[in-house]
């Protein structure tokens, strides 16, 4: 496992640092779990990642949809929120399984929510601590 440590001062740079994440991926097919308590910058991180994608729509949190879908060229992006589940039943690690079983960008907030024993790995987890008011520490690890 990898770990890179980044930290940023502002949510514009936390945008940039999931932005120079994204684009350093050469197979953007890939699971990323985002974690981190509420108002860490889990959101301001995927829209990083999706400006650095070209996408022009400012997503916002999926908490209420569960997911939100995204085609951008040949690539698929699924935007998950599970903030809202209470639990992980049978079903719904069905469902998650076979979202992260596809052939697309995958993108979990509150990917630390359960224990995903059960599901398919993410190659990204990416943790965002509050240091400070506009302070954060963004932990990159790669499976």
């Amino acid at each position: 496992m990898t770990v890179q440590i980044k930290i940023s001062s502002s949510k514009d740079e936390t945008k940039q640092i999931a932005e120079e994440f994204i684009q350093s991926l050469k197979d953007r097919n890939v699971n990323i779990f985002l974690s981190g308590e509420l108002g860490a910058g889990k959101t301001e991180f995927v829209k990083g990642l999706f400006r650095g994608l070209g996408i022009n729509k400012n997503p916002t949190s999926p908490t209420y949809d569960l997911v939100l879908s995204y085609q951008i060229d040949n690539l698929l992006v699924n935007h998950m929120d599970l903030y809202r589940l209470e639990f992980l039943n049978y079903e719904d690690a069905i469902w998650i399984n076979q979202i992260l079983g596809q052939e697309s960008l995958n993108i979990i907030e509150w990917g630390n929510k359960f224990d995903f024993e059960n599901l398919i790995k993410p190659e990204f987890i990416i943790n965002i601590s509050i240091l400070g008011e506009n302070e954060r520490k963004i932990k990159i690890s790669h499976n």
